[in-house]
């Protein structure tokens, strides 16, 4: 008759041997690109840890398709997704923006610094609990990404250093600013659309082809450009698309408006 500590031991390794494999690498290769972009930030190498933390986004898009496609989404997957995200785009953006600006503000700067960590986190775990009930349309974000915000940090320190600038040439509390911005944004409740609703397999008309591949080519000749273009932006359509909402509301009653009942936030497995 077998053990307690063998049942135990027997329940432990069905569970690791239940731990889906192909998505789980891509979440680990973006936590390695976190864990690592902080050692490089350590070392003064900034330029590298921001181009890190766009490695790790990288991988961040993918490690859901690949679990989407291998019919592998797990429990385990989610939660080792958030715990990687932290990582790589809440801590390691603090760390490289307060290691490159805000060294100079003494206890001001790590507290900015500490704010965003702390906002990613709070952030990640509501997206996973899904308890913040909002009138967010289905498959939208409740707040900015932790990834979007982690890249537009990254995004910043790579446009200074293709330009030659340096955080001394700017006002120190210009960066502090952003930053806490990024971090309010992220626990805020407006809504952010989420590029895992576009459906990549309808049929477009053919200019949007044209438009995807004069984006692709523009990324390729000034890549430090058009990031901080592209999640700039993104980082601010959410209060842009609210402000635009709110004070151009239709009259309620008009046809075609709909009462719509609030719903819970974004039912996906990982930001």
């Amino acid at each position: 008759m077998p053990t307690l500590r063998m049942k135990r031991k027997n329940k432990l390794r069905d569970r690791i041997q239940g731990i889906p494999i192909a998505p789980n690498l891509v979440t680990s290769a973006s936590l390695f690109c976190g864990f690592y972009s902080i050692m490089l930030s350590i070392n003064g190498q900034f330029q590298k840890s921001a181009w890190l933390i766009m490695g790790a986004v990288f991988f961040d898009m993918f490690d859901g398709l690949v679990a989407r496609l291998t019919h592998s989404q797990s429990q385990f997957g989610k939660e080792y997704d958030s715990l990687s995200d932290l990582l790589s785009f809440g801590a390691a953006p603090s760390i490289l923006m307060y290691l490159w600006a805000f060294q100079s503000l003494d206890r001001l700067g790590w507290a900015a610094a500490f704010l965003f960590t702390a906002c990613a986190a709070l952030r990640l775990a509501r997206y996973n609990i899904h308890t913040v009930v909002t009138d967010t349309p289905k498959g939208d974000f409740t707040g900015l990404a932790s990834t979007a915000a982690g890249a537009t940090v990254a995004a910043i320190v790579l446009f200074f250093h293709e330009f030659g600038l340096s955080p001394a040439d700017t006002y120190p509390y210009s960066f502090l600013l952003t930053q806490c911005g990024l971090a309010l944004l992220m626990v805020s409740p407006l809504p952010y659309r989420s590029h895992k609703a576009l459906n990549l397999a309808a049929r477009r008309p053919f200019y949007i082809m044209l438009i995807a591949i004069a984006i692709f080519t523009l990324i390729i000749l000034n890549p430090e450009m058009m990031f901080i273009i592209g999640f700039g932006s993104y980082a601010l359509s959410g209060p842009c698309e609210w402000t635009w909402k709110k004070f151009h509301r239709q009259p309620a009653g008009e046809p075609g408006i709909e009462t719509k009942g609030p719903e819970s936030g974004p039912g996906k497995t990982g930001e």
